[in-house]
């Protein structure tokens, strides 16, 4: 993509790709801002020459989604740009009709899932950043409200379909059912919405994704499957996702409805599955898992997976991660004697809230 032609987007992404080349390098600020302020000027000419072009389209958000990547770096661990950048891939996708004119095999599909991967849990941290508690000198008008983003390929692939399952999951535990659309529910819809979507969570399975491209009757005419190396942690990371999203749901149901929160056969397999992987770079499930353990044991895996992700060669920083787990853990051992309900959504408000800026946990 960045070398297909010298056009203003492929100027971008290939500024865009210097600048994080140049961060991972440990160069001088200097050398960063001239890579990423070419990157924006590029970005800026080129936003009126993609319209009805997939492929300058597609290099336009690639680079603005490689300067949002940008803040999950050591030295960017503050600032909300990234959601700037977020927000600008979205409207370039929305008004690039990415339905009619991309293939959901190709490479620009996968482009797209890195856009809403992204965008699903900006919508966690930032509902609980601006409500969070703590921390008095939130730029709050720097972060407005999230507004619900389309996967713009519907075909119901597995990333995107448990993907999909969070929004539903949000919009149950943040408190924001789609009043807008007339879809208000009672007491009772509720909590039978509740019940629905943890029997989809507990049915979904990995399925290993080469398999499911050659198996495909979707794709384009005359396309072959193109090969695709498998992570090995992958069908750990998705376990990792699904039972995040268990947990959700069941702390949902105890704040909310006073149902009793079973979490104790969650974290066992989420503490076996966090065992046996090598590095975990996705942080909300971390958080969201590592924050409910309770025995010195659990609390030891956590430990480990963070330090080992840490010391892995494309690590992110997780100093702040393991920070807000261990500041969860504290409050925890100091209820543990009351007979106290620790809310975990005010948990989260807390932990998001203390943080100078929207947390980034995709």
């Amino acid at each position: 993509m960045a070398f297909s032609n010298n056009g203003l987007p492929a100027q971008a992404l290939r500024y865009s790709m210097l600048a994080v080349a140049s961060v991972h390098r440990g160069d001088s600020l200097a050398v960063y801002t001239r890579y990423k302020g070419a990157a924006l000027r590029a970005l800026a000419a080129s936003v009126t020459t993609i319209d009805g072009d997939t492929g300058e389209a597609a290099r336009h958000v690639a680079g603005v989604m490689l300067l949002s990547s940008l803040y999950m770096q050591p030295c960017f661990m503050t600032g909300n740009e990234w959601l700037v950048y977020l927000n600008g891939a979205r409207e370039v996708i929305k008004k690039s009709g990415f339905a009619s004119m991309v293939c959901d095999s190709d490479d620009v599909s996968e482009l797209m899932d890195w856009v809403y991967h992204q965008d699903v849990f900006s919508r966690f941290t930032s509902f609980h950043w601006r409500r969070g508690e703590g921390n008095p000198f939130r730029r709050l008008d720097e972060v407005p409200e999230y507004q619900i983003f389309n996967h713009p390929l519907r075909r119901p692939k597995q990333g995107r379909q448990i993907l999909g399952l969070f929004h539903d999951v949000f919009d149950l535990m943040l408190y924001q059912a789609p009043a807008a659309e007339g879809l208000d529910r009672s007491r009772d819809e509720e909590m039978a919405r509740v019940t629905q979507l943890t029997d989809e969570v507990e049915s979904m399975v990995y399925a290993d994704h080469m398999q499911a491209v050659a198996d495909s009757s979707d794709l384009c005419v005359g396309e072959d499957p193109v090969p695709w190396r498998e992570n090995d942690e992958m069908p750990s990371v998705f376990e990792l996702y699904r039972l995040s999203a268990l947990l959700c749901l069941a702390r949902t149901g105890e704040s909310r409805f006073g149902w009793p929160a079973s979490i104790e056969a969650i974290l066992d397999k989420a503490m076996a599955v966090m065992q046996d992987m090598e590095t975990c770079q996705r942080q909300f499930p971390v958080l969201v898992l590592g924050s409910q353990a309770r025995t010195e044991e659990q609390r030891r895996v956590v430990i480990d997976l963070l330090e080992r992700s840490t010391k892995s060669v494309a690590g992110r920083t997780l100093v702040c991660l393991q920070k807000s787990i261990e500041f969860s853990w504290v409050q925890a051992d100091l209820h543990a004697d009351e007979d106290l309900l620790l809310d975990f959504g005010q948990l989260m408000r807390t932990l998001c809230g203390n943080c100078m800026s929207v947390p980034n946990l995709a």
